[in-house]
């Protein structure tokens, strides 16, 4: 569902409630999906959600479908405000 870093360890939050570790940067980790074409998108700097897993979007966070709130960071606020309109837009079905 996520991805949260914190220094250079990386946790991967699965939807089962598993959650598994590895080293890296969330830089790498973020550029690596935007060339598998995932829908992840990096709401802070510290995380990086799968859109498919966002139930509710505010101004400041995310509640994702099994009710963990993320905050997203002010920079980004904006930003994801507009791609989530447009990628529900892109995924409504006529």
């Amino acid at each position: 569902m996520y991805f949260k870093s914190n220094k250079r360890v990386i946790q991967v939050y699965m939807v089962d409630g598993n959650i598994y570790r590895f080293y890296g940067k969330m830089d790498d980790l973020e550029e690596r999906l935007k060339l598998e074409k995932a829908d992840f998108w990096r709401i802070h700097q510290s995380y990086l959600v799968n859109v498919r897993y966002i139930d509710v979007i505010s101004h400041d966070h995310i509640i994702l479908k099994n009710k963990k709130a993320l905050s997203i960071s002010e920079e980004k606020r904006k930003s994801i405000g507009e791609e989530y309109c447009n990628y529900i837009k892109g995924n409504i079905i006529e």
